[in-house]
């Protein structure tokens, strides 16, 4: 299981039990899914769209689009499917899906059943890798940056515990506009691409 957190004892051996289902078949379960492709609805004076999201639940459709996402969970909990694996995910968890890959969140039974008074929260960031250019991504200086694009990919898991100041970073987009923006962005993939503490989602060839 990836990034396995804290839980009552019989809804981790439960949880559990899913998540080793899940990952041993989930090759086999989600490739007969149908993946939707979408269509990201960008403001037309932004190349950078930040989206904030507080809903009953985190929008839960197998999908791929184009952009690369950064999303951070603010709060809620559940599981997200990222290519051809599954992990459970928490408040302050971050997220990296690169160039179409499939992925979805799912929240928790409980942020279904409304009489609950759940919330899931997040903010996300998107964006074409591309935007920038080639001549601008293959400067000898953004060889980090590159390499981490092209890993992202396959998705990237950062632990929540181990980010608080990239959370915060990321919890500042919304509040930043035109280059100040673009500046938070590259802080916050360099930030990213130099972690210690990252794990990789989906396996190779996905």
């Amino acid at each position: 299981t990836i990034g396995m957190h804290s839980r009552p004892f019989l809804a981790h051996i439960l949880y559990y039990f899913s998540i080793f289902v899940a990952n041993n078949d989930a090759q086999t379960h989600y490739c007969n899914m149908k993946i939707l492709p979408f269509k990201i609805a960008k403001p037309v004076n932004e190349s950078f769209w930040i989206q904030q999201e507080n809903l009953a639940h985190l929008y839960d459709i197998l999908h791929q689009h184009d952009e690369m996402q950064i999303t951070l969970i603010q709060e809620s909990t559940g599981t997200v499917i990222a290519g051809n694996r599954i992990c459970e995910f928490e408040a302050g968890d971050i997220f990296v899906f690169g160039y179409k890959l499939p992925h979805a969140f799912r929240n928790d039974p409980a942020y279904y059943h409304p009489e609950n008074g759940l919330i899931a929260r997040s903010v996300s960031a998107y964006f074409e890798w591309d935007v920038p250019g080639q001549t601008f991504w293959n400067l000898p200086e953004n060889r980090l940056l590159s390499d981490f694009a092209a890993k992202a990919e396959r998705g990237i898991f950062f632990p929540g515990g181990s980010h608080r100041k990239l959370a915060r970073d990321i919890e500042k987009l919304p509040t930043v506009f035109n280059t100040e923006r673009i500046i938070l962005v590259l802080q916050i993939l360099l930030q990213l691409a130099n972690s210690q503490h990252s794990i990789m989602l989906s396996t190779e060839g996905t």
